[in-house]
């Protein structure tokens, strides 16, 4: 049996890869396979609304160990199991956990995903997890490259990530904006740490053809000075589509580095299954997502990038031609359903067995 351990349903993870929707798709393709869920972040996240010390102390000494040693009672020697680390709160079940999985004869499938280059902790933590798991599956080739390069003994695989092409889908305007609308979504770290790098070329734009920027991301409001018309909406898993709706354009700025070029590009991937055009810049894993020209725009350069925005504002460029390129090569190429077959027949010819 394959099972999924993964924050439940009710954390709403805006990736939304491993969990209910890829076991589905995978009992679909006549895999046995079953999902655990750490019920316990759930009531993490409740608790620590307000960051009570107390409550954190008894989640971290008390209810996660509690909630581990439950999920090792529920596995069997033979079993085979993937973990999804996208908690909210801690972003990691335990070393402890997987080291036990080990011992008891379970086949371990290390899911590794971009942050490993964000923290030291991260780093050491993904590093013995890289070294225990039977498979490491990573989510982008440069990603694969890297692991290969530290851990030439490690199996790893590269499965491209899905993004719910049912849940994130073009949706009619519900009404006209006064000024054409760009948008940006992701988690407030990237908001942090990426968009900065194209303030200032937005600003130019602006100065010659004014918009309105839409940012998608988190629960609270970022504390911005932009010269120029922005708007926020916290996210939502329900109202995702929505949020996209009249959009022109999606902005997926990076800048380059190690760990920009092993991401996923989810973001691009999200605006693609919303019929939204992606402008990105032409690093990493874009360069395999994105078509350039026709399902798509990547920039290499800020001047890039300002013409490509005037182009969008201007009417230079179909949007509707390229938003429906982009939203039919989501669907045949990045939806569960495309990927989920592929994903199992990569599984079993790494791991060797029918699932």
């Amino acid at each position: 049996m394959l099972y999924f351990i993964c924050p439940p349903p009710t954390m709403k993870s805006g990736s939304d890869v491993v969990g209910l929707r890829t076991a589905e798709e995978f009992r679909k393709v006549g895999a046995q396979c079953k999902c655990l869920y750490l019920w316990p972040e759930f009531l993490a996240r409740c608790l620590f609304w307000g960051k009570n010390r107390v409550f954190r102390k008894i989640y971290t000494s008390i209810v996660s160990p509690l909630s581990l040693v439950w999920l090792l009672g529920r596995l069997k020697k033979g079993d085979y199991v993937w973990i999804n680390s996208v908690s909210l709160i801690c972003n990691e079940t335990s070393v402890w956990f997987e080291k036990q999985l080990v011992r008891k004869g379970v086949h371990y499938i290390y899911h590794l995903q971009d942050y490993w280059f964000d923290t030291d902790a991260h780093t050491e933590a993904s590093s013995k997890r890289i070294q225990m798991a039977e498979l490491t599956v990573v989510v982008s080739d440069e990603l694969k490259r890297q692991v290969q390069t530290r851990f030439p003994d490690a199996k790893v695989v590269f499965l491209e990530e899905p993004i719910d092409t049912d849940r994130v889908r073009p949706l009619e305007p519900v009404q006209q904006n006064e000024l054409p609308v760009l948008v940006w979504t992701g988690n407030p770290m990237n908001l942090t740490n990426h968009f900065p790098e194209l303030i200032d070329v937005l600003a130019s734009v602006f100065s010659e053809h004014p918009f309105k920027l839409r940012i998608i991301s988190g629960s609270t409001m970022p504390t911005l000075d932009l010269p120029f018309d922005w708007e926020w909406v916290p996210y939502s898993l329900e109202k995702e589509a929505e949020y996209f709706s009249g959009t022109l354009a999606g902005l997926a700025p990076l800048a380059d580095s190690v760990y920009a070029r092993c991401k996923d590009v989810y973001k691009v991937k999200t605006y693609m299954a919303a019929g939204v055009i992606p402008l990105a810049t032409g690093i990493g894993h874009c360069l395999e997502v994105i078509k350039d020209g026709e399902t798509g725009f990547m920039f290499d350069s800020e001047e890039d990038w300002k013409k490509g925005l005037l182009d969008i504002l201007e009417g230079q460029v179909s949007t509707e031609v390229v938003g429906r390129a982009a939203r039919s090569y989501a669907v045949e190429n990045l939806s569960h359903r495309a990927l989920v077959p592929i994903w199992r027949r990569v599984l079993e010819e790494s791991l060797g067995v029918d699932l």
